[in-house]
């Protein structure tokens, strides 16, 4: 029997991961878990990129996991998520289901790879409050050398260092032992496809998502702490940035975002981790079909999952 007890499914943004999770999910009758944090939260719809709608194969229902799990009056962080991830996976695992793991920034990413210790509960407020008080040049210096914090943000380093210093009880996540199945299109293809999506957000309301989501009495500072679409929104909306700098900075941000990503993936594979990347095609029926016969060939598929006999041919 192979080791595998997953698929995770990784890519930069908008290269196509949640549609190539549904197909495999369908063919596999598996179910999705959403590693993205901020779809963990209730109310981020637009910015966040939920597409829920996209979470149906031919007329079926994909179950997926760990979106619209939590309020914004909580905060993600690494022992959050890794609580939550934790529960989901027991919950699968009691009905017999090997996921297909889907999304997610490298940082959480590289954490479902490892055993790690995280704290249960997360109630840090006194942590968090210390923390809040020192300069930046002080929390740099708690914190030590840490390649993957910079550009230096403030609101990332507290969490970092909260995860390591507090006294909260622990528990140890067990990680995830998946075939990595990755996407990368062309470096041409992949702008085009960031700047329509962001076209296409913005018509389907973002900016409205996030001026609702003021008016309901969430502060801009906690909006500006999500990052990139919802920080923006937020910008836009205080007068400090007109339409056309919104659009232009947000799609500037979103592709260092993207090189980001693909930096960290290959980060991933110096660390020994194989990440089986797809061959590109226009065609996402074909690349599709080349995932699930190659899933066919890695291994029997009768030793993790139970194909649907259409897809399996």
């Amino acid at each position: 029997m192979n080791a595998f007890d997953s698929i995770l499914v990784i890519g930069p943004t908008a290269s196509g991961k949640t549609a190539l999770a549904v197909a495999l999910a369908h063919a596999l009758q598996s179910e999705i878990v959403s590693l993205d944090s901020r779809q963990f939260y209730n109310g981020l719809d637009i910015g966040s990129g939920k597409d829920l709608k996209e979470y149906m194969y031919q007329n079926q229902p994909i179950p997926y996991h760990l979106i619209d799990v939590i309020g914004l009056d909580e905060e993600i962080n690494l022992s959050r998520f890794a609580e939550l991830v934790n529960q989901t996976k027991i919950q699968l695992s009691q009905k017999q289901i090997k996921p297909i793991l889907c999304g997610g920034s490298g940082f959480y990413i590289e954490h479902i790879l490892r055993s790690f210790e995280y704290r249960l509960g997360d109630n840090s407020n006194a942590l968090r409050a210390q923390l809040e008080s020192l300069s930046d040049e002080e929390l740099q210096i708690r914190l030590g050398a840490n390649p993957d914090l910079e550009p230096f943000n403030r609101y990332k380093v507290i969490r970092r260092i909260e995860d390591r210093e507090s006294t909260q009880e622990k528990a140890q996540f067990s990680p995830f032992k998946p075939l990595i199945l990755g996407i990368n299109p062309p470096t041409d293809v992949r702008w085009n496809r960031i700047q329509q999506r962001l076209k296409q957000r913005i018509a389907e309301g973002m900016i409205q998502e996030t001026e609702a989501l003021l008016q309901n009495d969430i502060s801009p500072e906690r909006l500006i702490r999500l990052g990139l679409e919802y920080k923006y929104c937020t910008l836009l909306l205080q007068g400090k940035l007109n339409q056309t700098e919104f659009e232009e900075q947000l799609f500037f941000e979103i592709r260092r975002f993207s090189k980001r990503q693909m930096t960290y993936f290959r980060k991933l594979e110096r660390d020994g981790y194989s990440i089986n990347w797809l061959p590109w095609s226009d065609d996402s029926h074909e690349m599709h079909s080349f995932a699930i016969q190659f899933i066919k060939n890695k291994w029997q598929a009768a030793d993790m999952f139970v194909p649907n006999a259409k897809d399996a041919e």
